[in-house]
């Protein structure tokens, strides 16, 4: 069962990002895009891992293209 990942982005010093890719991998594009949303707007640094494989998936979602956009990442 997938869940709410609050709480554990709260206790993960990855934040954001690792949420992201967790539900990118168990397949939840829209909470991973949320958590996308949600490191950009954190600056997480560990968004930079946006090019890899798990979330190849959701590059061709609008959202997920405008935070690369700002971020600086190029596929």
């Amino acid at each position: 069962m997938v869940g709410d990942a609050s709480a554990a982005v709260a206790a993960d010093p990855r934040g954001h990002t690792n949420a992201a890719q967790w539900y990118a991998l168990v397949g939840q594009d829209e909470l991973a895009i949320r958590e996308i949303q949600r490191a950009y707007d954190a600056r997480e640094v560990r968004l930079l891992s946006l090019p890899a494989p798990v979330f190849s998936r959701l590059r061709s979602d609008p959202r997920v293209q405008a935070v690369a956009r700002e971020f600086g990442i190029r596929w």
